[in-house]
């Protein structure tokens, strides 16, 4: 890791700072979870698959329609954002 490419500053601890691994472009940062946090969100993500089980087929082929209509036409940027940060 390049100096100036720090993963985690003492102004954000809380923060992993993510760069463009071919020109260290800084690209923002993300939440630095621990396991607890991490279990956190499993847990919340559990509870909302038994919502979205209880939801009608209608409900949730509109839901995952409108994701694919979102991706298609965001696709371009989508695909450009994750090459930058892998």
């Amino acid at each position: 890791v390049r100096p100036e490419m720090t993963l985690v500053t003492d102004e954000e601890p809380d923060r992993l700072q993510c760069y463009d691994p071919a020109t260290a472009e800084y690209l923002g940062s993300v939440e630095n979870m621990n396991k607890e946090r991490v279990d956190e969100i499993v847990e919340k993500a559990k509870v909302a698959q038994i919502e979205w089980a209880k939801s009608s087929f209608e409900t949730r082929r509109a839901v995952m329609r409108a994701i694919l209509e979102y991706y298609v036409e965001n696709q371009k940027d989508i695909c450009r954002v994750s090459v930058r940060d892998s």
